[in-house]
């Protein structure tokens, strides 16, 4: 189950950018392990999912970019507010002619948790972030 949040944005270029965000919390009992991942996709898809920390079964979200064949045209940072993740960079800007993907993952009882804020700007920067939005990934063994 995830909580989701329309923001809408134009590039000024005719396309629409829709980012949504994510929160879900995945849970499981230990020996088992849990996984919560978010992507956006290079055919312009977002998408969010859970699992195990091998294998995460991701569903889409929405259209981050409409249309979907211009996602070659941007790129992407993921800024963590707090917690760590799993895999996926932070801190830079990533080229969304390929698939970026973050996840948390949890293999011993406890919590793991990530916040991160997604932006979207035109590749090759420096530019004006043209959408932006929260993910909220929480993996939890009991």
């Amino acid at each position: 189950s995830g909580a989701h949040i329309a923001l809408l944005g134009s590039t000024g270029g005719g396309d629409t950018l829709a980012l949504v965000g994510y929160t879900d919390t995945v849970l499981a009992t230990a020996p088992a392990t849990a996984g919560v991942g978010y992507r956006l996709t290079s055919g312009g898809k977002e998408q969010g999912g859970i699992g195990t920390a091998s294998s995460i079964l991701y569903s889409d979200i929405g259209d981050w970019v409409i249309p979907n064949g211009n996602a070659n045209l941007y790129e992407v940072r993921a800024t963590l507010n707090s917690g760590a993740v799993s895999s996926g960079t932070t801190g830079s800007w990533l080229a969304l002619s390929s698939t970026q993907t973050w996840t948390v993952t949890r293999s011993v009882v406890g919590t793991s948790t990530a916040n991160l804020t997604i932006e979207i700007r035109l590749a090759g920067g420096p530019g004006t972030i043209l959408d932006s939005a929260t993910v909220d990934m929480t993996a939890d063994v009991s």
